[in-house]
């Protein structure tokens, strides 16, 4: 509902969608109190895709995103503090294993939304699992998927209930499993072009994902264009310290740019294995054909 204002007024009064509601109640309280510092990196993304590329089938397509925040929460798990959030008599709460969150545009009631998703044990799962996890986010009715419709339903709860609910929820460890369950959160807005999106802490580590775009870079003295992709971590400096915090961006990168190595399934790393011996029969194919050529001249 809007309201406007007769002159000299030049403004509008509107009411907030109910759908946005989770979003702005999160920000509110817990990113508002954070203390955050940030850090950027540069990723070359050309294992990474090849990876994505390699394991998607008619199946199930692997998207980039998968790869992210499965080499997200492995290196999570080096880093308990990470996983940790604060409760307000000061005991810090760390949880056991890591849980991906990200954003998930929907529209309800043909309006846009903005969903918290989560996925659990993300280390552990095959990208194939965290890939039809994040498209049934994406595209199943939203009373399908458990957490859409938790979040949905709380949604509805008129505004102040919810602020007593969420004031409760997000300081008992129990509660704050249901109200704010991921260790660590992903924003991809590469897609509109932003170079390194810094997101508010909702989550103690929170990674903004940048565009993937051809790149000028320096590899064993030679300039070569290389695809590239920056992330900035955001984190609360309450919770987890920048050291620590730049060895965890660190590592991510590492296990990204080694296309997650040793961290592949036995399925996966097959096909990976299989594919890389297709690779080299066709080069050797080539060299063949090509020694055929330069006899017979």
């Amino acid at each position: 509902m809007t309201r406007t204002f007769s002159a000299p007024a030049a403004c509008e009064v509107a009411t907030i969608e109910r759908a946005r509601w989770n979003v702005l109640d999160l920000l509110c309280w817990i990113s508002r109190k954070a203390v955050t510092a940030q850090l950027l990196c540069d990723i070359e993304t050309e294992r990474v895709e090849n990876l994505a590329q390699i394991l998607s089938s008619e199946k199930e397509k692997i998207t980039v995103t998968a790869i992210l925040l499965k080499a997200i929460a492995i290196a999570q798990l080096k880093y308990p503090d990470s996983r940790s959030y604060r409760l307000p008599w000061g005991h810090k709460v760390v949880r056991k294993v890591p849980v991906a969150g990200f954003t998930v545009e929907r529209m309800v009631d043909g309006k846009p939304a903005v969903f918290f998703a989560a996925i659990r044990d993300a280390h552990s799962k095959s990208l194939e699992q965290i890939a039809h996890e994040i498209s049934a986010y994406g595209n199943n009715e939203i009373t399908s998927v458990t957490q859409l419709t938790k979040e949905h339903l709380i949604s509805m709860v008129p505004w102040i209930l919810r602020q007593f609910y969420i004031a409760i929820g997000l300081n008992v460890t129990m509660l704050r499993e249901i109200v704010n369950p991921a260790t660590f959160g992903l924003t991809s807005l590469g897609k509109f072009g932003l170079k390194a999106p810094l997101a508010p802490n909702v989550t103690t580590t929170i990674f903004g994902i940048g565009t993937m775009e051809p790149t000028p870079v320096v590899r064993e003295g030679k300039v070569v264009v290389r695809n590239m992709m920056q992330i900035a971590l955001a984190v609360d400096l309450r919770n987890f310290g920048l050291y620590e915090a730049a060895y965890l961006l660190k590592d991510v990168k590492a296990i990204l740019e080694s296309g997650l190595a040793g961290y592949l399934t036995d399925e996966e790393r097959a096909i990976v294995e299989a594919d890389k011996e297709q690779q080299t029969v066709s080069t050797e194919d080539l060299i063949q054909r090509a020694r055929k050529l330069v006899d017979a001249a």
